[in-house]
């Protein structure tokens, strides 16, 4: 088996998926008992692309909890299928224990299957279930940046600088291998002055326990999860899964924690039980560990605290399954490192695998250091600053915190895609448009974040460019949804609705899905009056992402058009929930509750509208509207400082000269005369204007 394993990992190492497919097909006829083979098969078909035979092939395996790397496979496999439960129940079952296998060397880690779980249950729609499995995710290893911007785009609370923090060489040393399993059903697991979980630094010979950690409650709501790493880099969630990769062995009436599959532990001074071999894993994380890594067991009836070992155990035994209660209520995670941080070396030992692979075939290793890796999460740790304002749509922060990084930094391809979204958000289109040429320029190739880029362009009404880079995308990413998004804007501007509609349903239709493509489809359907089917393209929109404001906006302007002004008053507040510093949602809101009679609300939202800055053009609309709510109320004087000021940005404008005339009139006699001049120049400015015609006739006939 060692041969036909070392084959099959050299197929995989490489990328040659099909041959590991053929080979491992024959492997497992030969021998069907072996879930090496099932493994290898399902993640050879995974990494072609053939999701519903990956999860065919480790099924079996997955489902009855046989086997850690067929379930994470079939979990995968289970996101691309969108059968979330499925994905998700496979990998919460417990009767994984401590697995040995052959196939170890592509066995996820704790951090991994973390990740994969936060992205099942935020596909789901549960959120506060996702952002406690990503914050497990960050404990064990806080370079896990798509856990992060995951966790990010659900919207929680965070304290982002302790996310991004390393734990001192002391804490860290023998913390190679696998970390448990995320349980989020399991108890609340905080230390009492009975039972301290404590940790003990990798020496054999002599372990010496460091200091337990601290733990503190804190609880989560769906929208406001506290998941802070305190300074003692205790994690703060709901539910969060208690991730301990080491234990004390509980005492009568207590608690233990199940450990992860293929968990290492190490031999205490009189070794109790015969140890196994593991077979050398590869994980495509940072800094993780590409050589071949030892997995050694203790017997259940030790009494001391298991620890990693870096040797190479010698006898496989059957360890007995540590059981976990599971509950409902919140609970605390202990943080652990995550492996990628440690720097012990690998043994001689420990570079042999369970199926005597050759030293020679393995790469062997030495982790950094935390000091080695301190700049690195410096750098992390402030671009993961800037992305959460950006994510909590405070551009202004975001567009201040990538300001101060590095040149070099600045002008790499995803910070240019975040700070062109950044000016968009703000409507700073001017901005955000010569940014995204300077990431075109860059990266011709990149897509994401260019569906932004195309409504800038639309914004800014300048057709030809839209066309230009519409074509552009079309040829090079013909099956990206940002490609399709631009050619909907295309036709958009030209009104050519019809097609618009077009270009933005095959952008639906493409994958990874954007929500912007089914929110544009909804506003064109919207201008052309069909409503339920802008309405359905709206909430589309929110199951790709529910924090996707415009959708909630364009449900509400739906609403508004058919006369519901309560429950467009309803998605307004949804929207502004989610994003509490757009000027224009301000003004729809406002608008709202003009009409139900509530001008002191509507007010209210029209200064906080004012409050953000928002650009002249806004900030003319803002004070027009407020101007026209003090009409309304029957204070002409307060009207009048609003028109003014307006009257100064655009003199040409017939309406506000329509205002000024109306507030004047309101002032008596003594300003009627300053009425009827403000009523003859938005005549002139719009000569067919019946309102003004109007006007003029009120007061001539009230003189």
């Amino acid at each position: 088996m060692e041969a036909q394993l070392q084959l099959v990992h050299y197929y995989l190492d490489n990328e040659l998926n099909e041959n590991a497919l053929f080979i491992t097909e024959r492997l497992h006829a030969s021998n069907p008992k072996d879930h090496t083979w099932s493994h290898l098969r399902a993640l050879a078909c995974l990494r072609l692309g053939r999701h519903a035979l990956a999860a065919e092939f480790s099924h079996n395996a997955a489902t009855n909890g046989q086997h850690l790397g067929c379930a994470y496979v079939y979990a995968q496999a289970c996101l691309k299928l969108k059968n979330y439960t499925e994905g998700i129940d496979v990998l919460t079952r417990k009767q994984f224990g401590h697995q040995q296998s052959a196939s170890a060397r592509f066995s996820p880690d704790s951090s991994v299957v973390n990740r994969v779980l936060g992205q099942l249950h935020r596909a789901n729609g549960d959120n506060k279930a996702a952002a406690a499995c990503f914050v497990a995710a960050l404990q064990e290893n806080p370079f896990m940046w798509d856990a992060f911007t995951e966790l990010c785009d659900t919207g929680v609370k965070l304290s982002v600088p302790n996310i991004f923090k390393l734990r001192e060489e002391k804490s860290i040393k023998g913390k190679i291998g696998r970390l448990p399993l995320v349980d989020l059903d399991s108890p609340d697991l905080t230390p009492t002055r009975n039972s301290n979980r404590q940790r003990k630094p990798l020496k054999p010979a002599s372990p010496h326990t460091s200091q337990s950690q601290s733990q503190t409650h804190s609880s989560v709501d769906e929208q406001d999860l506290d998941a802070k790493i305190t300074p003692n880099d205790t994690v703060k969630s709901a539910q969060s899964p208690n991730v301990k990769s080491t234990k004390k062995r509980p005492q009568s009436g207590s608690s233990a924690v199940s450990a992860a599959p293929s968990e290492p532990a190490a031999p205490t001074g009189s070794t109790r039980g015969s140890r196994a071999r593991a077979a050398p894993r590869r994980s495509a994380r940072l800094m993780q560990r590409a050589s071949i890594s030892a997995t050694n067991s203790v017997s259940d009836n030790s009494n001391k605290e298991n620890v990693k070992h870096l040797a190479k155990p010698k006898k496989p035994i059957d360890q007995k399954e540590s059981k976990t209660p599971s509950t409902k209520q919140e609970q605390e995670s202990d943080t652990q490192l995550p492996a990628s941080l440690t720097e012990e070396p690998l043994s001689k030992e420990a570079s042999e695998s369970k199926c005597d692979i050759k030293e020679s075939d393995t790469i062997n290793s030495v982790l950094p250091t935390p000091e080695k890796l301190s700049s690195l999460i410096g750098l992390v740790r402030k671009i993961g600053i800037g992305y959460y304002h950006l994510s909590r749509f405070q551009p202004k922060i975001c567009l201040e915190v990538f300001a101060s990084l590095p040149a070099e930094q600045q002008s790499t391809p995803w910070v240019l895609s975040k700070t062109g979204k950044a000016h968009y958000e703000l409507m700073s289109y001017q901005e955000a448009k010569t940014t995204f040429q300077a990431l075109r320029k860059l990266a011709p190739t990149w897509t994401e974040d260019l569906e932004v880029y195309s409504n800038v362009l639309w914004h800014l009404k300048q057709d030809v460019e839209l066309a230009f880079l519409a074509h552009e995308l079309c040829e090079s990413q013909y099956l990206s949804p940002q490609a399709w998004c631009a050619m909907g804007n295309s036709f958009s501007a030209r009104k050519s609705r019809q097609e618009a509609m077009k270009a933005f349903r095959r952008a639906c239709q493409l994958s990874p899905p954007v929500a912007q493509s089914f929110s544009l489809l909804g506003h064109e359907l919207a201008e052309t009056e069909d409503y339920p089917g802008a309405v359905t393209a709206f909430r589309q929109a929110l199951q790709v992402d529910a924090r996707h404001y415009p959708a909630w906006v364009g449900l509400g302007r739906v609403k508004e058009k058919l006369g519901e002004k309560e429950q467009a008053l309803e998605y307004y507040l949804r929207a502004e929930k989610v994003n509490s510093s757009n000027a224009v949602l301000m003004t729809y809101i406002a608008r709202v509750l003009e009409t139900t009679g509530k001008h002191g609300l509507a007010l209210g939202y029209l200064r906080r509208g004012l409050g953000v800055n928002p650009p002249n053009n806004i900030l003319c609309l803002i004070r027009m509207q407020t101007a026209s709510i003090f009409l309304r109320m029957g204070q002409p004087a307060e009207a009048l400082k609003h028109l003014h000021w307006v009257e100064k940005c655009v003199p040409d404008e017939a309406q506000v000269h329509l205002m000024l005339g109306r507030a004047y009139a309101m002032l008596g006699e003594d300003k009627r005369s300053v009425a009827l001049k403000s009523y003859t120049i938005a005549l002139s400015l719009a000569p067919w204007s019946e309102d003004i015609k109007l006007a003029i006739s009120d007061l001539e006939d009230s003189s």
